[in-house]
């Protein structure tokens, strides 16, 4: 049994330190450090949100900076809103006046404009009339009138048309002389009715100059407007017969194309034909050859069979004859020559059989040698026949092959034409739609356009005859009235003077179609198609 240790506290305590490695003086340190670091660390965190240290009152100015930027950038972007505002507002102004100033100016306004003026003009000068009455009536009747409203023009901003200083003068002394006598007091009016004349004689004749002036002037830019017009129509005229000579000259260049290309299709083929034809009579010529040396051969072997025949007879009969003559004279020379009959009968055989033989021989050298020649030119015939042949097939072959090679390129050329010529077909039928589409949209915009105009044109006319100035013109209001009714209760006169209709309108429109060339009536696709030579042509 093993004894127990006994320790002691030193050495526990030497044993912890040698363990830990550091001293209780060391540890103490490090406890102090750490403690005094914890008390910083709590002492900053306290005093972070204080505003009476310096780094409070820093941080005071930055947040008053920062308000104080943010409340100047506030103001200034609410500066610049109200200046865009304004500016808007200006340019909203700027660009209702010239819109209303542009509105003004149209024919039709500016019309209603020359009849408000012409019955201004005649309201005034009803009253003058009117004015002009008492001084003729009696001697009290200006001073009536004098007093009566409506003497003067309405509020439209009219010149005010009144009597002369002096007259008025004369008329006031007098009223407040009551001594004055008759005589005067007519002396008075009838100068006072003079100068009132003379001054309306004035304003007429100025009237009549501005009006002179305004119809020259409408006169003259009527003027440069139709020689602009005119000027344009005939530009336009001109494109317009540059466009159509230029058409022209495509169809003429196209149809020249396929004139060319159906004279070089005719030319090919009647090369074609001649290339037969001369093939065939290469072909006949050949087989008539071929017939004449069969013929020729079956002659010579004929006159050779007939010749061997004729020599064989003719043999035959020398050997006849011979032997007739020898048989008569044997009988005289029987006996002499008996040895020698025998030895040249046998010598004559021999001679004759070696004759023969050799006579066959030759024959049989002739006959091979014509039959090898005949072999050899037989067969170089063949080869050349099958040469000629061979070449022939090739020939053929080609022109075949080239022919079915033009047929394809002619088929896909034409096939190329048509589909080009019906995609001009489509593509000038969708223009035709398309531009049949703007121009009914464009009559549609037009008429709704009119329709808009005098809608605005009623409208104000209507705000015209609201105003003060205008309610007390009878003529003005009637107009207004009449113009602003609907169609089922606007006179007669009304309606003819409306300025737009569409009846006017489409007339305009037809006019101008027949004036810039614009006939009626068309080609329609299938008379297009049928006048293709193409289409209708060997390459559908």
């Amino acid at each position: 049994m093993a004894t127990p240790t006994t320790i002691s506290a030193v050495e526990l305590k030497l044993l912890t330190l040698q363990l830990s490695g550091k001293t209780m003086e060391e540890k103490l340190r490090e406890a102090q450090r750490e403690d005094r670091e914890s008390r910083r660390l709590l002492s900053r965190a306290r005093v972070e949100n204080w505003d009476n240290t310096i780094a409070g009152h820093r941080r005071k100015k930055l947040e008053a900076r920062e308000l104080r930027l943010a409340a100047e950038e506030a103001e200034r972007v609410a500066t610049d809103m109200q200046y865009a505002k304004e500016e808007a507002e200006r340019r909203q102004n700027a660009v209702g006046r010239a819109k209303r100033l542009q509105y003004y100016n149209q024919d039709p306004v500016r019309a209603f404009h020359s009849r408000v003026l012409l019955y201004q003009a005649l309201q005034e000068r009803d009253m003058q009339v009117a004015l002009q009455k008492p001084s003729l009536e009696g001697p009290d009747a200006s001073a009536r009138l004098s007093s009566r409203p409506g003497t003067t023009r309405g509020g439209g901003g009219g010149r005010r048309l009144s009597r002369p200083a002096s007259s008025s003068g004369a008329a006031a002394a007098s009223a407040a002389n009551p001594f004055c006598g008759s005589a005067d007091h007519d002396a008075a009016a009838d100068l006072r009715s003079r100068q009132w004349r003379a001054q309306l004689a004035q304003a007429h004749l100025q009237q009549i100059r501005d009006k002179l002036q305004r119809a020259t002037a409408e006169r003259s830019a009527e003027r440069a407007e139709g020689a602009e017009l005119a000027r344009l129509d005939r530009e336009f005229v001109h494109r317009e017969r540059e466009r159509t000579r230029e058409r022209r000259a495509a169809n003429v260049r196209m149809q020249g194309e396929l004139v060319r290309m159906r004279e070089e299709a005719a030319v090919r083929e009647a090369e074609a034909r001649e290339r037969e034809a001369e093939e065939a009579e290469k072909a006949r010529a050949w087989t008539a050859r071929k017939a004449r040396q069969t013929q020729l051969k079956k002659e010579i072997e004929l006159k050779w069979f007939e010749e061997s025949r004729q020599m064989r007879e003719r043999l035959g009969e020398a050997q006849a004859q011979l032997s007739n003559n020898n048989e008569s004279k044997l009988e005289e020379q029987v006996f002499k020559a008996v040895a020698a009959r025998e030895e040249r009968i046998d010598r004559e055989e021999r001679n004759q059989q070696e004759k023969k033989r050799m006579q066959q021989e030759e024959l049989k050298e002739y006959f091979q040698e014509y039959q090898r020649k005949a072999e050899e030119a037989r067969e170089q015939q063949k080869q050349e026949e099958r040469e000629l042949l061979q070449h022939y097939l090739q020939i053929r072959d080609q022109a075949v092959r080239e022919q079915n090679e033009r047929k394809a390129t002619n088929l896909r050329e034409g096939r190329s034409l048509q589909s080009f010529h019906m995609s001009q077909m489509s593509a000038v039928q969708d223009a035709k739609d398309k531009e049949k589409e703007d121009r009914l949209l464009n009559d549609r915009n037009m008429m709704e356009g009119f329709e808009r105009d005098d809608r605005e044109l009623h409208a104000y006319m209507k705000s015209v005859a609201e105003e003060p100035w205008a309610k007390d013109n009878s003529r003005l209001q009637k107009f207004i009235s009449e113009e602003t009714a609907p169609p089922s209760t606007v006179t007669t006169s009304a309606r003819n003077r409306t300025p737009r209709t569409f009846r006017k309108v489409k007339k305009a429109l037809e006019n101008t179609k027949e004036r810039l060339g614009f006939v009626p009536g068309r080609y329609t696709r299938i008379d297009c198609m049928r006048s293709n030579p193409i289409v209708t042509g060997p390459f559908k």
